[in-house]
């Protein structure tokens, strides 16, 4: 499954190596530079889906330091998960910050 997200009006400046560079303000300047963990939590059946990593252990999304967003703009981030079953409602996380809420799984 591969989850896809919006995230708009972000507060940038444009100061380089502190999370931000002439793209906006990354999504780890946003977080205070640090890199978070994105997840999927499904409240009804109890389980958390974590973003998958390759055999070299990398997220399979975008890199956190690199994905920059502009102010009063939207963006969209895509990640890969294991799939939740289909019809279920999620909530996307970002470290213990709810993203989004009551997200439909499809396909």
């Amino acid at each position: 499954m591969t989850a896809t997200g919006a995230a708009s009006r972000s507060r940038a400046g444009s100061a380089l190596g502190r999370g931000r560079g002439p793209s906006g303000i990354s999504l780890y300047g946003m977080f205070g530079n640090v890199s978070v963990p994105i997840t999927l939590v499904d409240p009804v059946n109890l389980k958390g889906y974590l973003v998958v990593t390759d055999s070299q252990g990398q997220d399979l999304g975008p890199m956190a330091v690199q994905f920059g967003i502009r102010n009063d703009t939207s963006a969209a981030a895509t990640y890969t998960f294991a799939a939740p079953p289909a019809g279920a409602r999620v909530s996307v996380f970002a470290d213990a910050r709810p993203l989004f809420t009551d997200v439909v799984v499809t396909g």
